[in-house]
């Protein structure tokens, strides 16, 4: 490794190892990063760590032109560590299971199976759809307040109180799963998103793959109205779906619906709370771009993986066949050269073009859904306090995986 080197390798390990002055603010390193690169090699032992023997990218312009480059390939297991390397026998069920997965859902697959299993789950999240789940999203966060008033308490954790079950219930009810597995499953999915591979993922995976053929085998004998007799349906009359696809789309859908919405709402209120003027005009303020620029500054993927296919320039970088490529989404939201004054909250921001659900093929799925409950949240939540504040200046961050975001964020109703 060049000397040039030396400090991009530094910056980029202290992002994946999640230091404590990283979580705090990556921002500063995104901008020292893009402006050393933006697209940025950095090299290792061949065992190194994931960060090493690859590609980084910082600017918005590489990021979605990776995004939308069908020589860019999703199939980023095939790039991944094996299991040893993490201290994990790769013999054991759950081991087996969760390896045979990472190949079995839309995440990891390239058209045309990525777009046979898209086609399958879409209908269950165009903007009609969704706008229909408007009143039993309202419902559900006006049930978890109203926990918060019965308790009589003037505090409480957003997150543990709003932002952590709220995306957990949405996604269990579009499923079709029983509310007396919610707490359950959720603890199962919750942390399997991240950098690095633990036994205890491993083990969470399996639990959750197990649970969710359960179901699966439920839903074949008493066929409901729910996303996973509507998957069945396909697998059994069209054989669109093979079993295991089956069960990988339950998991990616489970995982992916709610975690990542969790994490986002979270950034949104402290942000909105940070600045006690933007929570005061809020009521003024056009809910939808305001959510938008919250997930901009605050993107809660802070990056994602891909692999070149095929030989290709990015930005002159000479990518070449099978290099990983980690696209650092969080710090593309912050680009100057495509967002003017990326680092000040402007909740009427137009035309704003965020990465945090993606672009191109796999634009995520659940992206109308997330916005509507961040805004049912975020709207009913300034409607019932209006005087809420944040207890503490300082935040908790989560530790563990790719996701950015408070693991509580306690606050005072007034």
């Amino acid at each position: 490794m060049g000397d040039q080197q030396t400090l991009p390798a530094d910056i980029i390990g202290r992002l994946f190892r999640r230091e404590p002055d990283m979580l705090a603010d990556p921002y500063s390193a995104y901008r020292e990063l893009r402006e050393a690169g933006p697209v940025i090699r950095v090299d290792g032992p061949p065992q190194g760590p994931p960060w090493l023997n690859a590609w980084h990218v910082f600017d918005w312009a590489s990021a979605s032109a990776c995004l939308r480059n069908p020589r860019v390939s999703s199939q980023r297991q095939m790039a991944a560590m094996p299991l040893e390397h993490f201290g994990i026998d790769p013999a054991t069920p759950a081991a087996l299971f969760f390896w045979r997965m990472q190949a079995q859902t839309m995440l990891t697959m390239d058209a045309p199976d990525h777009t046979r299993l898209r086609g399958l789950s879409l209908k269950a999240f165009t903007p009609r759809v969704v706008e229909g789940m408007r009143g039993e999203i309202q419902s559900i966060v006006d049930s978890l307040l109203g926990g918060v008033n019965a308790r009589g308490e003037t505090t409480f954790d957003v997150m543990a109180d709003l932002a952590g079950p709220l995306p957990t219930m949405v996604i269990a009810r579009l499923l079709g799963i029983p509310a007396d597995d919610w707490a359950q499953f959720k603890r199962w999915s919750d942390g399997l998103i991240g950098f690095n591979i633990t036994q205890q993922k491993i083990d969470n995976f399996f639990q959750l793959g197990q649970f969710l053929a359960r179901r699966i085998a439920e839903r074949r004998r008493e066929p409901r109205d729910d996303l996973i007799s509507g998957l069945i349906a396909a697998r059994d009359r069209d054989d669109a779906l093979s079993e295991d696809e089956l069960v990988g789309q339950c998991v990616i859908l489970l995982v992916g619906g709610h975690e990542t919405t969790t994490f986002a709402l979270g950034n949104a209120i402290y942000r909105l709370l940070a600045d006690v003027s933007r929570w005061d005009r809020l009521p003024e303020t056009a809910i939808a771009p305001a959510i938008e620029e919250l997930l901009r500054y605050d993107s809660p993927f802070q990056a994602l993986s891909r692999r070149a296919a095929a030989d290709l320039d990015l930005s002159g970088a000479p990518i070449a066949a099978g290099d990983t490529v980690w696209l650092w989404i969080a710090a593309a939201n912050r680009d100057p050269a495509a967002f003017p004054d990326p680092d000040i909250i402007d909740l009427e921001r137009r035309d704003n073009r965020h990465l945090s659900f993606g672009l191109g093929p796999h634009y995520c799925l659940g992206a109308a859904l997330a916005r509507l409950e961040l805004q049912v949240a975020v709207a009913t939540l300034r409607e019932r306090w209006p005087s809420l504040r944040l207890q503490s200046d300082s935040v908790d961050w989560k530790r563990d995986g790719a996701i950015r975001g408070p693991s509580v964020l306690p606050v005072e109703a007034g």
